[in-house]
């Protein structure tokens, strides 16, 4: 079983459309991805909702019982919040674009959020393959690797930062060698979810990373190093935004909880798990100076308004989508 979530986020904003433009003509340019665009912007609304949906966004989520096992996450009363948010980009070598805008690149991202790291790394992680190869580019995976190593090691010697991660079984995918490496040096506490057992089919789908409760990425590239060098993935770095955090980690509790030894699904869904924000009554923020909705979106794959799916169909005249 498969769910999908989306982050939704709508922009007040003429330059928004901009950017969607310099984006598109960069996708252009690569003939391989057979792209093609009419380029009539006119019928792009100021209001411009970017749904970044790809991998990067597809959670598996599963309805949870109201157990007192679980901690209720306060989210912050005022989510008005001015929040630095950045498109982060991974581009296989030897692929190069004459035009178009340059995102970060993903590994740097994630170098420069996990060195920031004073009290909590919550990871979710559809497999693990950091350290696999000696090719020339796999030392961004092994960077990444050795990062994540010292900030467990900062939390064995102060006790405050604490490792998470939640995966999946990886079936024929990794044998997750990096992850268990760093449980059995106690740098980390680890759980794996297997769908298979818990509802027949799935997987962890998700590609997330949570620090200190207020930075996170959220994308498309897997814990491989392949996804930081030789593969197309596209995802936000989003720092100093404890809301879109606090919320992101509900759908990280999720999965801990399934990952536990003998985890069953619960018959219905726990209090604790509550969100005031929807498609409805989104978070009003300003992101790097623009004034910006957002929600974060958990639903089966149906038509339905409150899930990706329904908004992408309600948002149909204003949307644009890159694929990749």
């Amino acid at each position: 079983m498969h769910l999908v979530s989306g982050m939704t986020v709508r922009c007040e904003n003429a330059l928004s459309k901009e950017i969607l433009k310099a984006n598109d003509q960069r996708l252009k340019l690569n003939n391989s991805d057979h792209f093609e665009s009419n380029n009539n912007y006119a019928k792009v609304r100021f209001s411009t909702t970017v749904i970044v949906v790809s991998s990067l966004l597809i959670l598996s989520f599963i309805i949870l019982s109201n157990d007192s096992r679980f901690v209720r996450t306060q989210l912050p009363v005022n989510c008005q919040q001015s929040c630095r948010v950045q498109f982060v980009e991974s581009i296989p070598t030897g692929l190069n674009f004459s035009a178009g805008p340059i995102h970060r690149a993903t590994h740097e991202a994630w170098l420069d959020l996990l060195n920031k790291a004073n009290e909590s790394i919550h990871i979710a992680a559809l497999y693990w393959n950091l350290n696999s190869s000696e090719y020339p580019t796999a030392e961004y995976g092994r960077h990444v690797y050795e990062q994540l190593v010292e900030a467990g090691r900062r939390g064995v010697s102060c006790r405050s930062c604490q490792i998470r991660i939640a995966q999946d079984v990886s079936k024929g995918m990794s044998d997750n060698e990096d992850s268990r490496r760093l449980a059995e040096q106690g740098l980390a506490e680890v759980r794996t979810l297997d769908f298979d057992k818990l509802l027949g089919s799935g997987v962890l789908h998700t590609k997330l990373i949570i620090v200190d409760m207020k930075n996170i990425y959220v994308g498309s590239a897997n814990m491989d190093w392949k996804s930081l060098a030789e593969v197309k993935e596209l995802g936000l770095y989003i720092q100093s935004c404890p809301c879109v955090a606090e919320d992101l980690h509900k759908i990280f509790k999720v999965y801990w909880h399934l990952g536990k030894d003998g985890a069953r699904i619960p018959p219905s869904w726990p209090s604790t798990l509550d969100t005031p924000f929807n498609i409805l009554s989104p978070m009003e923020m300003v992101w790097d100076g623009v004034q910006t909705d957002v929600f974060i979106s958990v639903g089966y794959c149906r038509k339905s308004s409150r899930s990706p799916v329904g908004k992408l169909l309600n948002e149909r005249n204003s949307v644009f989508c890159g694929f990749m």
